[in-house]
């Protein structure tokens, strides 16, 4: 008797679990505008960071910019992790999957980053370091292959997402240009300032 108690209990707990479980199953619009609001969201903070190649800083300040920079960047890809977190809809499976990929390889890239600013002792030393993390297209054959990596991970899926937002007429609008949420394509670097990416 104990036991068919146990089981019935069991079973009613589950199927509770599952009712609930579908009453808040996002829809596929739901996740493609949760995605995009918080990318919107992350990047505008990103992009509040101040540029450490502003002319007149002293040595310190422009170290100390450069280290908000890659402590944004990190918190950037950190927040949208958290933010990943959800069940997507079958659908986006696959995208979503690659997505969060995308931003796990970058993780460890952007503390990578925070800990050889944090170990500079000159701001002559910045653009060595930027230039290993952040490119634009003109000088992409020169990035490092698993920033590059990170970056083609993010874009794959963000096409993947366009084409879903597309499809079921959501009127989301992804920008998959390869500035979202990867090291190379945050803060740009070339050889003479740091540019945040609009």
């Amino acid at each position: 008797m104990r036991i068919a108690l146990l089981v019935a209990l069991y079973l009613g707990v589950a199927a509770l679990a599952v009712s609930c479980d579908d009453d808040t199953k996002m829809t596929i619009e739901d996740y493609l505008r949760h995605v995009d609001a918080t990318e919107e969201e992350l990047l505008t903070r990103l992009h509040n960071v101040d540029d450490p190649y502003e002319e007149g800083l002293t040595d310190g300040e422009a170290l100390e910019r450069a280290r908000s920079v890659f402590a944004e960047t990190l918190a950037y890809f950190q927040d949208f992790k958290r933010e990943l977190q959800v069940v997507p809809p079958e659908e986006a499976h696959d995208a979503h999957n690659r997505l969060l990929a995308s931003i796990e390889e970058s993780i460890p890239l952007a503390e990578d980053g925070v800990k050889r600013v944090d170990a500079a002792d000159s701001a002559s030393e910045l653009p060595g370091i930027f230039s290993d993390f952040f490119y634009t297209e003109d000088d992409a054959s020169d990035a490092r292959p698993e920033v590059k990596e990170a970056v083609e991970q993010y874009e794959k899926a963000c096409a993947d997402l366009q084409e879903l937002a597309e499809v079921n007429g959501t009127g989301v609008d992804f920008d998959c240009s390869g500035q979202g949420p990867v090291v190379g394509g945050s803060p740009r670097h070339n050889t003479s300032a740091v540019v945040v990416a609009n």
